[in-house]
């Protein structure tokens, strides 16, 4: 029989290798800030620039490697299409004979359609993502497709795809969410250029568990409430 052990080194060096692929260090421009930053908690996004961030957590970059993974197996189309607008980029993960496709990865329990609104009405993470592409994509329509990995977590407990599913919003409704987020690539911008942290109102509350910024940037006693999400 042959020994066995883990080999502590070598795992490492996977672990490194695969962060540096898939979670690379960006270098900050002003002139090209990426949605992504814009969405989520914007004093993680400021600390990532400027090398306050903790490294990622190992469950972080596993379901990073994971989503990414799925995207490319799934990838039909134009993939990874860039739009550029003033110092706004984002990326879309799929044009398919013009149409635009967002794809998600995750453990929850299989929906028709995704939802995309918080019980309070507000846009959930993944619905803010859909109305700020909505804002240039052709006639406000874009599509969500999702795998869920554990299924209905019924009789079927193997991956389902959900979608794709067509959201088509209002005028009103894009207007609103660019406005929202060019205001907070305002705020973003302007905490770069003078070093100071944004304020902990700029993320949406579930983002704070188990984040890697408690007790080095932020503190839970002086958090407070978050700024109200578009509609």
């Amino acid at each position: 029989m042959p020994s066995v052990k883990l080999n502590h080194s070598l795992r490492e060096r996977y672990l490194a290798d695969l962060s540096a692929k898939f979670l690379p260090d960006r270098v900050w421009d002003a002139d090209a800030v990426h949605r992504s930053d814009l969405i989520y908690c914007l004093r993680k996004a400021w600390a990532r620039y400027n090398g306050k961030a903790p490294a990622h957590p190992e469950k972080t970059m596993m379901n990073f490697l994971r989503g990414r993974i799925l995207h490319e197996m799934l990838a039909v189309g134009d993939a990874e299409h860039e739009v550029v607008d003033g110092a706004l980029v984002l990326h879309v993960d799929d044009v398919v004979d013009g149409e635009w496709v967002e794809k998600k990865t995750t453990i929850m329990k299989y929906a028709e359609p995704p939802k995309i609104y918080e019980p309070d009405g507000s846009y959930s993470a993944w619905g803010l993502e859909m109305v700020t592409a909505a804002y240039y994509a052709p006639g406000h329509k874009v599509n969500m497709m999702v795998m869920h990995l554990m299924g209905d977590y019924g009789q079927t407990r193997s991956p389902m795809l959900s979608g794709p599913w067509e959201y088509a919003f209002t005028q009103a409704e894009v207007d609103s969410a660019h406005t929202w987020i060019t205001g907070r690539r305002d705020v973003l911008v302007t905490a770069m250029e003078t070093g100071t942290v944004p304020g902990y109102e700029h993320r949406m509350a579930w983002e704070c568990k188990d984040c890697p910024l408690f007790g080095t940037l932020c503190d839970a006693a002086e958090m407070g409430t978050p700024l109200p999400l578009p509609r």
